[in-house]
């Protein structure tokens, strides 16, 4: 039934034939996406996803284009932060820097930075 919804108009069917209807041992995939046009924005991923909807039906996802990177932001309690261990690692740290910037005239400012 899925190649014939893709012939009518140039639709195109994303479901990849996992079960999306669970109701005690009834398991079917009767929920149907569809699309036409939208893989001219890149790549286009239908998945299933982990979330209780408190329904049979499971609930889905359509990705379309590139997923971004996220990034994991640490974030800090500054105020249980160690401020005394901070200011001692640095100041060796820096103290380094500093010595053999002075000591080597051939490094430039964009070197050390």
């Amino acid at each position: 039934m899925g190649v014939k919804l893709e012939e009518i108009n140039g639709l195109h069917i994303h479901n990849n034939g996992a079960a999306t209807y669970r109701s005690g041992e009834v398991v079917t995939a009767p929920d149907v996406t569809l699309s036409y046009g939208l893989t001219q924005y890149g790549n286009v991923s239908w998945t299933i996803l982990d979330d209780d909807l408190r329904s049979p039906h499971e609930a889905l996802m359509l990705q379309v284009g590139c997923k971004e990177n996220t990034c994991r932001k640490e974030l800090i309690n500054w105020r249980d932060f160690d401020w005394s261990a901070y200011k001692d690692l640095t100041s060796t740290v820096l103290n380094e820097l500093y010595q053999n910037w002075l000591s080597d005239d051939t490094l430039q400012v964009e070197t050390m930075a």
